[in-house]
């Protein structure tokens, strides 16, 4: 019986020392103490304070400059065929994040004109005699409207991307089609949408010197533009003519969707070709452009590259070395989808 008992108080001893050993030790200070507090974000935007438009019924050619009292012809631009005419103008984000721009735009016809604004383009649309076809209005009125395009060769630092580099890029922006979408019309009563989105600049130099440099997509042009009654009924155009657009900017921080580049392992056809190298590609947005820099084994080899959103071709072409040293470089516009390259080398 003895033996028994030593073998049971021996197992119940064993259970408490393995319950012991489970239960956590406390401190006599166990708790973690998270102070939160609000931190301001620096949102640093430059928009134009003043702008210029004309009223061009005849769309003969103009020249505009971002400065109305510009009297050389530095900054200035001509502009061809357009019925509303705006100077050259942009929003720069300076700020380390992608921007959303919203706007509100609010008319106001000039004291003494008798113009009035439209709410659809003037010039009348469809075929006469068609179900849908809509006359061209004769009263004075203008269809004027706000929009802005993200500028992808307005890059650099800021002190480097000047009046004249943004009047050159304004001058080569193509006259648009009206989309309700992305643009706002003017008019007496305010309208409020999403106008932009502005790409993140970077940062850098220091606290005493701080350094801004603007990356494919920081710069937005903008610009009035639209179209009006060329030989309105009754009274002409006349110097009195002339409306004001007020425009009041809203900017929050952008969520922007991006999407994956994946490279495949390169390949190579034909006696002594090898493959081709290719840097990788980080995640990107829809609408950038997608550089490849590839490394050919040999200069005169022939690199094919294929971009592909599963099974649907997006792009195809030779990628180009500018006939110097090994270095090739590819570009393609990155859709709204994950996409794939295959990079084959070869001798023909």
């Amino acid at each position: 019986m003895k033996t028994l008992k030593n073998r049971v108080l021996s197992g119940a001893m064993a259970g408490v020392l393995a319950m012991s050993l489970a239960v956590p030790a406390f401190a006599a200070d166990n708790q973690t103490i998270i102070t939160g507090s609000y931190e301001a974000v620096d949102i640093a935007v430059t928009v134009p304070r003043t702008g210029t438009a004309l009223i061009n019924p005849y769309g003969l050619d103009v020249q505009v400059a971002e400065d109305p009292l510009d009297n050389t012809n530095t900054n200035k631009v001509t502009i061809s065929g357009q019925q509303v005419v705006s100077a050259p103008m942009s929003i720069k984000n300076e700020s380390a994040m992608d921007l959303s721009v919203s706007a509100t735009v609010t008319g106001e016809v000039a004291t003494g004109s008798d113009l009035r604004f439209a709410l659809g383009s003037t010039n009348g649309s469809g075929t006469e005699g068609s179900d849908d076809y809509v006359a061209p209005a004769t009263t004075k009125s203008v269809f004027a409207y706000l929009e802005a395009a993200p500028e992808a060769s307005l890059t650099g630092l800021s002190t480097s991307v000047n009046a004249a580099a943004i009047a050159t890029a304004y001058a080569a922006w193509a006259p648009s089609t009206y989309d309700a979408s992305k643009h706002i019309i003017v008019g007496t009563r305010g309208v409020t949408q999403d106008l932009v989105t502005l790409r993140a600049a970077t940062l850098g130099g220091t606290a005493a010197a701080p350094t801004v440099t603007y990356n494919a997509g920081s710069i937005a042009l903008l610009r009035l533009t639209g179209d009006c009654v060329a030989s309105p009924r009754g009274a002409a155009w006349a110097d009195t003519d002339g409306f004001t657009a007020t425009i009041a900017y809203t900017f929050s921080p952008a969520q922007l969707t991006k999407y994956t580049v994946t490279v495949n392992t390169p390949t190579a056809t034909g006696a002594g070709v090898n493959p081709a190298t290719v840097a990788a590609v980080p995640d990107t947005v829809a609408g950038d452009t997608v550089t490849l820099n590839i490394t050919a084994d040999n200069q005169s080899d022939i690199v094919t590259v294929t971009v592909k959103n599963g099974t649907e071709t997006v792009a195809t072409g030779a990628a180009s070395n500018g006939g110097s040293g090994t270095a090739f470089t590819y570009s393609f516009t990155m859709p709204a989808a994950n996409v794939t390259v295959d990079v084959v080398s070869s001798d023909t």
